[in-house]
């Protein structure tokens, strides 16, 4: 097996034995979580991980990046808030994965190209964060998506991803009005995350 496969893998047990650190000591902060909650979380990470070993060229790559991701998205779920822990380790490992994806591109302008688009997001992610996180302002979703948006872009499923997310939160909402619920608001942290794979299905 590939040896930063095999990176990837060791460094995804240790990502998702800081989130279940993070469950522990700082979730009753924003959700607290049961043992059933717990589980849930779990087998989420395990579902979204069948997912991307499914487009292993892509997802093995990812791996690192789910525990946090998925954790921070199941948070947003309950209370509509990405905590800023969990966002910024996501950040960091979706940057770190796709540095290490984009450098097997074997056409050199290409390479080039992308390299250049990735130090630009970068700093603009980097900048985003640090205004974020020091004034104290939640906006997950806003420090949330260049790194998403990235992946998809580094893919050639940008279209696609766009598409997804503007369609698949609207229908959710419009469902929620007809079956009687009130919500004025949609948590978009996990959409922004599903419309990544449901993107990368429709380009196969």
């Amino acid at each position: 097996m590939n040896p930063l496969i095999i990176l990837s893998l060791s460094l995804g047990v240790l990502t998702f034995l800081y989130t279940l650190f993070w469950i522990k000591k700082y979730s009753p902060k924003y959700a607290s979580f049961t043992i059933r909650d717990q589980l849930v979380y779990v087998f989420i990470v395990l579902i979204l991980l069948g997912f991307f070993l499914w487009h292993f060229r892509v997802g093995a790559f990812l791996i690192p990046a789910l525990p946090p991701t998925a954790l921070a998205i199941t948070i947003d779920q309950r209370v509509h808030l990405l905590p800023n822990r969990l966002v910024l380790a996501s950040v960091v490992l979706h940057l770190g994965a796709l540095a290490v994806f984009q450098a097997g591109i074997p056409n050199p302008q290409q390479k080039t190209h992308s390299w250049t688009f990735l130090a630009l997001v970068l700093a603009i992610t980097l900048v985003v964060l640090g205004i974020l996180l020091f004034v104290g302002i939640g906006m997950g979703d806003l420090k949330f998506a260049p790194a998403l948006v990235l992946w998809a872009a580094a893919t050639d499923t940008l279209p696609q991803y766009l598409f997804i997310l503007a369609i698949l939160p609207a229908l959710y909402l419009i469902f929620r009005r007809i079956a009687g619920h009130k919500d004025k608001y949609v948590a978009y942290g996990p959409w922004l995350y599903i419309s990544l794979p449901l993107a990368l299905s429709l380009s196969i």
